[in-house]
Order: C-alpha cells, then sequence, then structure tokens
C-alpha cells in the first residue's frame, strides 16, 4: 500500500488540477494529519510543485502531473516511478489518481484556494487530535451552510412545501456522494474490506462489489435512455447475487478499481444525455417505470447510504440534509401501502426555515392506527432505511416499530 504522504500528494495534485473544492478542503486536512508541511499543503492546493518533497512525494507529483497533462508518461518518469513503488505501487498510484480524478470531475466547484483557506482555523493535528473523517465531512457541510444562502433551506422533496426533488438536485448530491464514499473507501486498507460491514450478511468487499456492480446496472439505463434500446439492470435477481459473490473474490485492488472504473463509466453515460432523453421511460431491478431523469438520484441514494455501510467513520449525520430530506420522502412514498405499521414521522431538528412536522407531516400509509415516530431527520432517514437509528422513538417514548426491510 502506498504511503499516506505518498497518496495525499497524488489525490491534491489532481484535486487542484480540476478545482475540486471539497476534495482539496477535505484532504488538506488529511494530508496535515498524516504530516505533510503547512507550506507544501498549501503548494499542493495552489497547484505549484512544493520544495522539500521526499523522492517518493516528488516522484508521486510529477506522475499526477504528467497523467493530468495528457499523452503517455515519459519513458524516464515511468522507469523512475517503478523503481520508487515498484510495479504493484505504479499501479496503485495510477488507480488513485484516475479514481480522485472521476470524482474531481463530478465535485469540482469554486476555487481551491478559497475552501483550502476556509478550513485553515480546524486544521487537524493543532491541539494534538486528529480529527475523525466523519468530523470533517460533518463540519464541511456546517460550513457551507453558515458561509452560503442557498443552503440555507435544504434541496429535495420538501414534504411540507411540496417542493420537487430536481435533476440539478440529484446530480449534486451525486457528486457529494461520490466523495464521501470514495473518501471513506480510502480509509479502509484491504483488510478491513475482508470484515464485516455494517449491512448485516456482507463483509465489506460484498458491499464494494454491489457498488460496482450497481454502477454497471444503472450504465445500462442511461444506455437504454440513449439509444431507446431496452437495456435491463440485471438479466435476473439471480445473476445479480452471482455477480456480486464474484465480484467479492476479485483481489482487492482489482475490486477497487472496478468500483471507480464503473462509476467513472456511468458519469461518462449520464453526461451524453440530452433533454428528450432524460425524460424517456426505463425501469428499475423492481420493474418500475421512471423517468431516465431518476437515475442520479438512484446512484446518490447507492453513494451516500451505502458510505454509511461501510463502517468506516461516516453516519447518517454526516450526510447532507437536503439529501436526507429527500430520502425521508423517498422512503415514506415506497413504504406506503407495504404492509407494515402505519406511522406519522416527526422530525425534532431544523435547518433553515425547512421543517418535516406539523399538520402535513408526512405519513406512512400500513396497517392499523398511526403510530407516532419521532427522531432527528438523519435518524429517521436510518431508521426508515433499515440501519441503526439513535434517538428515534415510536410513541409515549418506546421503541419506534420493526419495519420490513427497504430494497
Amino acid at each position: 500500500m502506498l504511503p499516506a504522504r505518498v497518496r495525499e500528494v497524488a489525490v491534491l495534485t489532481t484535486g487542484a488540477r480540476h478545482g475540486a473544492a471539497y476534495e482539496l478542503y477535505s484532504h488538506s486536512r488529511v494530508a496535515a494529519a498524516v504530516g505533510l508541511p503547512d507550506d507544501v499543503v498549501a503548494d499542493l492546493v495552489a497547484g505549484r510543485r512544493p520544495a522539500g518533497l521526499s523522492r517518493q512525494e516528488a516522484v508521486a507529483y510529477d506522475v499526477a502531473a504528467g497523467l493530468h497533462d495528457g499523452g503517455p508518461l515519459p519513458a524516464t518518469l515511468y522507469r523512475a516511478a517503478v523503481g520508487a513503488f515498484g510495479e504493484t505501487g505504479m499501479v496503485e498510484l495510477v488507480f488513485l489518481i484516475a479514481q480522485y480524478a472521476g470524482i474531481s470531475l463530478l465535485a469540482g466547484v469554486g476555487g481551491p484556494t478559497f475552501w483550502y483557506v476556509a478550513g485553515q482555523h480546524e486544521r487537524p493535528g493543532r491541539r494534538g487530535r486528529v480529527r475523525s473523517r466523519g468530523d470533517t465531512i460533518r463540519r464541511f457541510h456546517h460550513w457551507r451552510r453558515c458561509v452560503d444562502p442557498r443552503r440555507a433551506r435544504p434541496f429535495g422533496s420538501d414534504p411540507v412545501t411540496g417542493t420537487k426533488r430536481t435533476r440539478a438536485d440529484s446530480m449534486r448530491w451525486l457528486a457529494e456522494g461520490t466523495t464521501i464514499f470514495f473518501d471513506a473507501l480510502a480509509t479502509m486498507p484491504d483488510e478491513r474490506l475482508d470484515g464485516p460491514s455494517a449491512l448485516d450478511g456482507w463483509s465489506g468487499r460484498h458491499l464494494l462489489a454491489h457498488v460496482a456492480a450497481n454502477a454497471d446496472a444503472l450504465a445500462n439505463l442511461a444506455s437504454w435512455a440513449r439509444t431507446g434500446e431496452e437495456r435491463p439492470m440485471y438479466a435476473s435477481r439471480e445473476q445479480r447475487d452471482a455477480d456480486i459473490e464474484a465480484g467479492a473474490k476479485l483481489p482487492a485492488a482489482e475490486l477497487r478499481a472496478w468500483a471507480v472504473r464503473a462509476s467513472g463509466a456511468l458519469a461518462a453515460r449520464l453526461a451524453e444525455l440530452d433533454e428528450q432523453q432524460w425524460s424517456r421511460e426505463v425501469r428499475t431491478s423492481r420493474g418500475q417505470a421512471i423517468p431516465a431523469s431518476e437515475v442520479p438520484w438512484m446512484r446518490a441514494r447507492e453513494f451516500m447510504v451505502h458510505a454509511v455501510d461501510l463502517d468506516a467513520g461516516v453516519t447518517f449525520d454526516d450526510l447532507p440534509a437536503g439529501f436526507l430530506a429527500a430520502l425521508v420522502d423517498d422512503i415514506s412514498a415506497s413504504r406506503s401501502g407495504a404492509g407494515g405499521p402505519t406511522l406519522t414521522l416527526t422530525a425534532t431538528d431544523h435547518d433553515g426555515t425547512w421543517t418535516i412536522g406539523g399538520s402535513d407531516t408526512p405519513t406512512v400509509a400500513g396497517s392499523g392506527a398511526p403510530v407516532e415516530v419521532t427522531g432527528t431527520l438523519a435518524g429517521l432517514a436510518a431508521y426508515l432505511s433499515g440501519r441503526r437509528a439513535h434517538g428515534v422513538t415510536g410513541s409515549d417514548g418506546g421503541p419506534a416499530p420493526q419495519l420490513p426491510g427497504w430494497l
């Protein structure tokens, strides 16, 4: 595995080339946590080649910069990289750069120096403590809401005002979800993938194989929308499960590369669609007819929820509030009439001027008298999706009712 400092040099070099605001904000803090000096981090974020890099760090910078400049790497640089990292390490470095280039293309907004400076007052290690990745993500979203008035009101489907979730919302959450998921994955050594995930019955390998296979499946829907020729997500449920099992047995480097490659291919297929094709009807794996414009939402949902399932420090509290609102609305609608209990959901927290509560509280229609379920927005999203939910209570403060499986 590449040294942590080498990885961060490559990631920040890539982020700077694409102006990826969140990637630079997040990884400037990670870089400081693993020991890169402040002046080196500042140069990398500004797109400059720092002085004082170690031999391996300098090679990583040159490889990342060379790949982003286009064309084949010079033979001398390739030999230097193999000499520094070995053949396997060189492959890992190239896939790392490709992974974060894909993330940057989706998530890169704004000026990199601006976001870097904004995080200076919370750089890790100032008081001898390295903040967790969850802390970083949570503080980042809080900071953005404070400085950006557009984020005072979460986006998405609002059960109170009836605001409809838009494709632009879904594309933004897809970009954020891509970053959150792959950042969490990058903290997990290969042996962690061998252990159980937070999703019952699945190891980290199964979860990553599922995320990769889902990108391939959604790319089928994007192709269907573009060409008009039917391409189902999966040949069958059995084939889907078999593909996940087979993927879970791949070498870790191949499995990680599949997830990156498939996610990038899906992003490319979505970028090809025009307005007419976005509105073309396709079908989910459950046979539900949807417009192709729902595909980015499906992928954003996949990334966000499974970032939590990786059990690498991301929680529902770390996910964007607007996404959580849309997720609660989405699951509430899908659970209505599904045979579970009848629920009335009330969120105890507010974000800006947006709330879930009052006389228009969304109801999950099922059987029996309505049960009042109360919790934070993040807690309700976790509860409805069948994940561990802290602080969610039913009537009279007792446990919330058990729900059937979701998806």
